[in-house]
């Protein structure tokens, strides 16, 4: 693996961890501001626990793209082909992000 190959791994993994990370902030803002639309009614405690989990699934998508990162950057400096192998971090990570969602529209604009 040359030099200019290496730094464009490291480059794209770069990228790639901060998209992630960028995805895992839009999570818990998102969050926040539902949050801040239910000022005016009293928070059950189901809803309480939405926030909750989705603070969590933010934090989820951060470790996960952590580890995705240092193990692919291990790989790079080591001088292997950084194997992506089957994304199913990825996968699981976004199904829980829509599962959230779709949680979080129902309890918060279905009356």
């Amino acid at each position: 693996m040359t030099a200019a190959n290496r730094f464009l791994d490291h480059s794209a993994n770069e990228r790639t961890f901060l998209g992630w990370v960028r995805v895992a902030l839009s999570i818990l803002a998102i969050a926040l501001v539902l949050e801040k639309l239910d000022v005016q009614k009293e928070s059950s405690k189901a809803d309480i626990r939405l926030l909750g989990a989705t603070a969590v699934v933010g934090v989820l998508v951060l470790l996960g793209a952590t580890l995705k990162y240092l193990r692919i950057r291990a790989r790079i400096i080591a001088g292997e082909e950084p194997d992506h192998g089957i994304p199913l971090l990825d996968i699981a990570l976004a199904f829980a992000i829509v599962v959230m969602f779709a949680a979080l529209l129902a309890t918060h604009f279905v009356a």
